[in-house]
């Protein structure tokens, strides 16, 4: 019945490294159209005790689709609470103008009579499919039936706002 001296040992098992993430991808990004934002890449995390860490994911937006940003985070924690995390932060901002297609030429004619039809004029732009040409027309300087001067005016706006060169063509009809 005799006992011999108790021996113990304290083993202290405390996990308090965080997971380390692989995320091999653009952290900062600038796009002119909410079109060019690239999908949301997928980060990895390994850890010393949790083999399978998987993060939690959220993405935020705040702005418009012509002048935005969002924020995309994945959160790694392991089962001890540790965790890291990684952002992605990606800009839109269209600030490219439309471009006119199409082209027009300044005359001098006699006769009103002889005065060309309105130029078909189109745009194109980097985020806008259909974008609408304005036009505007002047006459001025007239003194009489054939002779005066007409402006014409052509300009795009895209919904961001952005205004395209404006195509200017003048008409002077005189009958001298």
């Amino acid at each position: 019945g005799n006992t011999s001296e108790t021996l113990t040992q304290v083993i202290i098992v405390n996990d308090d490294v965080k997971p380390v993430i692989t995320a091999d991808f653009t952290k900062e990004i600038n796009v002119q159209c909410l079109k060019d934002v690239p999908a949301a890449p997928v980060p990895t995390a390994t850890d010393n005790c949790d083999e399978n860490v998987q993060p939690i994911y959220s993405e935020e937006g705040s702005g418009s689709s012509c002048d935005s940003t969002i924020i995309r985070k994945w959160v790694f924690t392991d089962a001890c609470g540790n965790s890291d995390e990684v952002t992605q932060t990606i800009h839109i901002k269209d600030n490219t103008i439309p471009v006119l297609v199409g082209s027009v030429s300044n005359t001098n004619i006699s006769c009103a009579k002889d005065i060309p039809a309105v130029a078909e004029i189109t745009a194109t732009d980097n985020c806008d499919q259909n974008i609408a040409v304005q036009y505007s027309q002047v006459t001025s300087d007239s003194t009489c039936v054939n002779k005066f001067t007409i402006t014409r005016k052509w300009w795009a706006v895209d919904a961001c706002g952005n205004t395209s060169e404006t195509l200017t063509q003048v008409i002077v009809v005189n009958d001298d």
